[in-house]
């Protein structure tokens, strides 16, 4: 039984949860910093959301995924799939059953949030992830292998779940800061490129035209670093607009420590831990934006 529970572990890819948890709770920091309001009901469901819909991601991914994850040899924790089906830990169908499973549960929480609480957008939100998700990696637009499949992460993490959570807390759409997305388009896009370079080799077999493969990981480890400091330089113009608390400085040199350190490790290739930790100082630097942006928002309400 503990066999089990560990597979599924391994194909939830429990550190991967950053990526969805801290869009959501930053739209519902926002929500708190105009009305002063927050609901602790809306937040539980909103955290279970997030789990579900992260599994769902990841399973359905890897589902979409197995016949280029069996040729990678240069995965990572960061990228590759979580290779449950690439080393026979579990059946194609046991996975897609858990994938029908998590969108049920998504759906339903969709629903009590549409039936019991009013608001009547939630169900557009919820498939509107599933969406983004089936373009991603399903045929026929298959984005990830056509081209653009960064700029659904981008969407998806920087616009769709913040504003999605914003609206839970608010019951509004009235107050969102979109001039907030010159920080989180930037950022979000780098992260998404970020981890597609330890994947190149198995991508090009595969004719997966990433924007690693397309145009190669020399530019899109430049675009990364080129992304983030716009990020962080939209970021220091937020602060500065909303608050002159003083903790604010740190708060914005926290990334700039993430961007340094992928310098450092500019010059690695797949297969190579020097990559990884491109990667990992990459992610770095976009989560912090975010827990700085949640902090600020924290302190202005």
């Amino acid at each position: 039984m503990y066999h089990k529970i560990f597979i599924w572990l391994k194909a939830a890819r429990l550190p991967s949860q950053s990526y969805i948890l801290l869009p959501i709770l930053l739209g519902q920091m926002i929500a708190y910093s105009i009305s002063n309001q927050f609901s602790w009901e809306l937040f539980y469901l909103l955290l279970a959301f997030s789990i579900f819909i992260q599994f769902f991601i990841i399973f359905a991914n890897d589902f979409a995924d197995q016949e280029t994850d069996s040729l990678n040899k240069t995965y990572t924790l960061f990228s590759g799939g979580s290779r449950v089906l690439v080393d026979g830990d579990l059946k194609a169908t046991d996975l897609k059953r858990a994938t029908i499973i998590l969108m049920t549960l998504c759906l339903g929480i969709g629903l009590v949030l549409n039936l019991f609480y009013h608001r009547h957008f939630s169900l557009f939100f919820v498939i509107s992830s599933f969406l983004l998700l089936w373009a991603y990696s399903y045929k026929p637009i298959q984005l990830s292998y056509r081209g653009g499949g960064e700029l659904l992460q981008m969407l998806g993490l920087g616009f769709v779940l913040p504003l999605f959570s914003f609206y839970i807390q608010s019951d509004s759409f009235q107050g969102f800061p979109f001039s907030l997305l010159a920080v989180l388009f930037p950022t979000h896009l780098a992260c998404a490129i970020a981890t597609s370079l330890p994947d190149q080799p198995s991508d090009q077999i595969s004719s997966k035209n990433s924007f690693t493969v397309k145009w190669g990981s020399g530019i899109a480890k430049t675009s990364i670093l080129i992304l983030q400091s716009i990020a962080s330089i939209c970021l220091w113009i937020y602060y500065n607009s909303k608050s002159s608390i003083y903790f604010n400085e740190f708060l914005y040199f926290v990334p700039l420590f993430g961007i340094l350190f992928t310098v450092f490790f500019f010059k690695s290739q797949p297969g190579n831990t020097r990559l990884s930790l491109f990667v990992f100082f990459s992610l770095f630097t976009t989560m912090t934006i975010e827990a700085g942006l949640i902090l600020i928002y924290y302190v202005l309400s």
